[in-house]
């Protein structure tokens, strides 16, 4: 609608032609819509094509499967040809009947006023496509920003350089520490743990009765089954108390440490250590430590109670911590061991640091897909831009002329032509910027209960941004105008 309002100049002398030679207005009006429709049905047979190309692409983005046989339901035929036809009749509606409403004698003489509402509707398209825009990458920003925040910010416990093995069936743990032992004697292996879960991979809750507390009483915990090795493995720091140890033969009973969230829960205060807690009132065992709080789930989640038991369960992980010196040996190593002691399931494994950083493949999706439609955006945007600097240049060519001819320097003409357009952009920016910080802070921030604070210096570099595209975008036809020939543009008819 903007690039056919921009140029309807160009058409005036058609419409006075063909209503000279008879044309009524209704027909006008029905040739430029269905100009407009034909336009939209070359670019259906062009988007299908490109779905066609980069749908590959697409599924591995969304982690989909999708095929173009499974896109084509009457449904979605029925779908794209309605947008088809609002499509051409929404953009060629305004044109349409603009031009169809010349009067004949003024089209002839080149008398086509431009009147304040053509410009008022182009400049709120313009201003209405680079709000978008820069609401689209201020939000790219506060996302991959956000996402660098979840990735960095420090978890109470050390994920990198630990290797995770899933361990199944009780065969193998009749064999668990002397296979842990052989493992360590590695000097690239640091530590060894066996656990129900690993940080990340934490989906045990139960319920616990209290010493003391009548059987009404109840507390639900997250749970970690683990061994004695398990604080040393992930270097968990304590906060009062001890570890599980060896030389306290009740540990081997049975023994629980709790995070700080689950001490101030149960509200023991500085009793909390020696106080028994169990699943049922006769397997009652003591806490003997508490931890500091760390992030046994992502950022997306608070920090809930926790207790870590000493008692590994049937299906396990392994965690093993090693150097880096020589990682491929070290994995050799490994499996070499694996294979020496389980002869039925193959040797398989990942990296707990790897497997933390991907509870966030969603807001890393998110952020691939903002980041693409905010291209989209700026290249529709800047080619309306592009449209109306050549009209906006065409219709002023004996201006700079006269301006030229008057001393005026190729600088002055260039801010003349620039200034309109940059001043919508930054009209963009003052609507953009509050939008997109209630829209961000208020709604998708806050469903982080670990987030960051959005900065002036996030909107203030996407509107920077889409400033430079669209001056870049307007100074080809800025510059043209600017080092045209006067004698040249007194021609210009």
């Amino acid at each position: 609608m903007n690039l056919s309002t921009a140029r309807s100049a160009n058409r005036g002398k058609e419409v006075g032609l063909r209503k000279i030679l008879g044309a009524h207005r209704k027909r006008l009006v029905v040739q430029f819509i269905t100009e407009s429709v034909c336009f939209s049905f070359f670019a259906l047979v062009l988007a299908v094509n490109l779905v066609w190309i980069l749908l590959p692409a697409f599924n591995k983005l969304t982690g989909k499967e999708i095929t173009i046989t499974s896109l084509i339901t009457w449904i979605v035929v029925l779908g794209l040809f309605g947008l088809v036809v609002f499509t051409g009749i929404a953009a060629g509606s305004y044109p349409a009947f603009y031009l169809s409403s010349f009067q004949p004698i003024n089209t002839l003489r080149k008398k086509v006023q431009r009147g304040s509402h053509r410009s008022i509707i182009r400049t709120f398209l313009v201003i209405f496509q680079f709000t978008i825009s820069i609401i689209l990458i201020a939000s790219t920003f506060t996302v991959l920003k956000q996402l660098s925040f979840m990735k960095n910010q420090k978890l109470g416990f050390k994920k990198e350089q630990v290797l995770a093995v899933r361990i199944k069936g009780k065969v193998f743990q009749e064999q668990f520490e002397a296979f842990k032992n052989e493992l360590k004697k590695n000097v690239n292996i640091i530590e060894a743990s066996y656990a129900n879960g690993i940080p990340g991979k934490t989906g045990t809750i139960l319920t616990t009765f209290l010493e003391g507390q009548p059987d009404s009483v109840t507390y639900t915990f997250d749970f970690i089954f683990a061994d004695y090795d398990f604080l040393k493995t992930y270097e968990i720091d304590l906060v009062k108390g001890r570890d599980f140890s060896r030389e306290f033969g009740a540990d081997k009973e049975g023994a629980y440490l709790i995070n700080e969230t689950a001490a101030a829960k149960l509200g023991w205060g500085e009793e909390t250590l020696g106080k028994k807690i169990g699943f049922s009132r006769e397997i009652m065992r003591p806490i003997v430590g508490i931890v500091k709080d760390f992030h046994y789930r992502s950022l997306k989640q608070v920090i809930g109670p926790l207790a870590i038991y000493l008692r590994p369960r049937h299906d396990i992980y392994l965690s093993i911590k090693m150097n880096t010196d020589d990682v491929s040996s070290t994995l050799s190593y490994i499996e070499k061991t694996w294979n020496a002691f389980e002869k039925e399931r193959s040797f398989e494994y990942f990296f707990v640091d790897e497997n933390f950083d991907s509870l966030y493949h969603s807001e890393e999706q998110l952020s691939q897909i903002i980041t693409f439609f905010a291209f989209v955006a700026i290249f529709v945007a800047c080619l309306g831009l592009f449209g109306l600097a050549s009209y906006t240049a065409e219709q002023r060519t004996k201006e700079f002329g006269i301006r030229k001819v008057l001393g005026a320097s190729v600088g002055s003409i260039l801010l003349q032509l620039s200034r309109n357009f940059l001043k919508w952009v930054l009209i963009a920016n003052v609507i953009a910027w509050p939008v997109t910080y209630i829209v961000m802070n208020n709604y998708w921030l806050s469903n982080f209960p670990f987030r960051i604070h959005l900065s002036l210096l996030i909107f203030v570099v996407a509107g920077m941004i889409v400033l430079t595209i669209a001056l870049l975008t307007v100074s080809y036809q800025s510059i043209k105008a600017a080092v045209a020939n006067p004698a040249d543009s007194f021609r210009y008819e």
